[in-house]
């Protein structure tokens, strides 16, 4: 049997965990719904070579 501390110790962190983990599980949600959004013909088809490329060419800073 678990003390009294230390069972409401693991109750708030639980709770905490979980507060955290769904927060992070909501921005992934909202993000993913943004990105899948776009039209069809919103999309542009790639190579790998182009994709390498690009991640290969530094980005122009803002």
């Amino acid at each position: 049997m678990q003390s009294l501390p230390n069972y409401f110790g693991e109750s708030v962190m639980n709770k905490n965990k979980y507060q955290t983990d769904k927060k992070a599980f909501d921005t992934l949600q909202t993000e993913l719904q943004h990105a899948f959004s776009a039209s069809e013909s919103s999309y542009i088809e790639l190579s790998a070579d182009d994709i390498i490329f690009r991640n290969q060419t530094p980005a122009d800073d803002p």
